[in-house]
């Protein structure tokens, strides 16, 4: 699958694009898995577009920095820097392309795995490339941060995701999220972490991390529409028709029984210990 993006979040939100390989298959992993073959190089300055391709036997990255890299790899959220602590001013501004080939005996068992399964080897190898070739070194640790909490409200109005039949031309129907940037989020097989990484994007949330404390499963996918007036930069909401205004806080209750408050709490992060510029090839 490619990930295309506008915006940083869609490194994160896209992923649920891969719903459609869940089995019920006992966990099949492959350890300490590396990449046969590495390739990373600085981007062309006039690169526009930025890519994340998963596919079958390789890993694609196109115009992305370090740091979007690392929030992919350790399941960091897109929409706030504070999970990334330390590390030179380069990681956040300087873009790479890079590519991990696998050899044809791990890509033929990544291949049986199920999505969970298939994105953790990835990010795995991912975090071995970039030790490799950044020489990087990082520690994780528990800090105390703004975050803007997401619980539910009773029964929420989330609709529990089934896998959609294939049509008549054998497709199936997009899974994921989309977010067109303008009040308007659809969800069809999506997880509340990805809602979470979107939520962190907007300017109603003020630059916090959103972290989801709805009690329901981490892994449980959902179907739903969220549709607010969004707010421009400075506060003020935007005129997009002549349907009565929404906030953001008041279409989560409303649409998806689930209502968010700022606060602050313990949270994941990772600490870059190490890094340099890695030697092209």
């Amino acid at each position: 699958m490619v990930v295309r993006r506008t915006a940083l979040m869609c490194l994160m939100v896209m992923l649920g694009g891969w719903a459609a390989t869940l089995t019920a298959e006992a966990p099949n992993t492959v350890q300490n898995a590396t990449f046969d073959v590495s390739v990373v190089r600085v981007s062309k300055p006039d690169a526009q577009s930025s890519d994340l391709n998963l596919g079958k036997d390789r890993l694609e990255a196109k115009n992305l920095t370090l740091q979007s890299l690392l929030q992919f790899a350790y399941k960091l959220s897109s929409g706030s820097d504070d999970q990334m602590i330390g590390g030179p001013k380069w990681m956040k501004s300087t873009r790479f392309d890079l590519e991990g080939k696998l050899d044809a005996e791990t890509a033929a068992k990544v291949s049986t795995m199920t999505n969970d399964e298939r994105l953790d080897t990835l990010r795995a190898m991912l975090k071995a490339l970039l030790a490799d070739r950044f020489k990087l070194k990082v520690h994780q640790e528990a800090r105390t941060l703004p975050v803007m909490r997401m619980q539910a409200i009773g029964e929420t109005k989330l609709i529990r995701f089934e896998s959609p039949a294939e049509s008549a031309a054998g497709l199936k129907s997009w899974q994921g999220l989309h977010n067109d940037g303008h009040g308007h989020i659809e969800g069809r097989g999506a997880d509340l972490k990805m809602l979470a990484s979107v939520l962190a994007f907007q300017p109603e949330i003020g630059g916090r991390l959103v972290v989801d404390q709805t009690g329901l499963p981490e892994h449980e996918r959902f179907t739903f529409e969220l549709k607010w007036t969004p707010e421009r930069l400075g506060g003020a909401q935007t005129e997009t028709s002549n349907e009565p205004s929404m906030s953001l806080f008041t279409a989560m209750q409303d649409e998806l029984g689930l209502k968010l408050t700022a606060t602050r709490a313990p949270v994941d992060v990772v600490v870059v210990d190490h890094v340099q510029m890695p030697d092209e090839n």
